[in-house]
């Protein structure tokens, strides 16, 4: 259901992106190598979470950048196990390189560490390291002289040794298949 529910809003973002009226602007390609903010909705494993990022601009032939996100993710094992919520944060440091642009969207692909700071009522581990990669879609929905404005979604895979051991058979977290579906402002 979770599933249906982001493939549905994905295909709506991508079909309605023209819905706004297009100014003249200045270069677009300029526009998208400078610092961007933004929000999104993840999944990671079997655990769902909300998230922030910041971008720096891109450097080296105006390919890459680094990225800084955190999340906040939902232990799905535990709310079935226990019957209420508990979560955990997980911060990355990721490198990005974009592709060169095909219109107004382009393709990236990004690759990092990331932390763990689990919740002590599921494990006794302080800091989880783990690294995580991502290959992913930009659309740049909203742009005028005042705001830039894409829609983004990636695909990965992050790997970790994050283990509940308070938990029956100690099931692992933070571990698996990876999406990721939000926005960015460009500044």
């Amino acid at each position: 259901m979770k599933l249906t529910l982001l493939f549905i809003f994905t295909l709506c973002t991508m079909t309605c992106r023209y819905g706004y009226a297009q100014e003249e602007t200045p270069d677009l390609h300029s526009r998208v190598n400078r610092f961007s903010f933004g929000a999104s909705v993840n999944q990671q494993g079997l655990d769902w979470g909300v998230g922030l990022e910041a971008s720096t601009p891109a450097f080296w032939n105006k390919r890459l950048s680094i990225r800084l996100k955190s999340n906040m993710n939902w232990f799905e094992v535990y709310r079935v196990e226990r019957h209420q919520w508990t979560r955990y944060s997980i911060y990355t440091s990721l490198l990005v390189y974009n592709t060169r642009m095909m219109g107004n969207s382009r393709a990236f692909f990004e690759a990092g560490p990331f932390f763990i700071d689990p919740n002590q009522s599921f494990t006794n581990a302080k800091r989880i390291t783990g690294v995580t990669g991502d290959a992913g879609g930009e659309f740049f929905i909203v742009r005028n002289s005042r705001l830039l404005l894409s829609y983004f979604f990636s695909v990965g895979y992050a790997h970790c040794t994050a283990h509940a051991e308070r938990l029956e058979d100690s099931p692992s977290y933070g571990n698996g298949i990876t999406f990721h579906n939000g926005f960015r402002v460009y500044l």
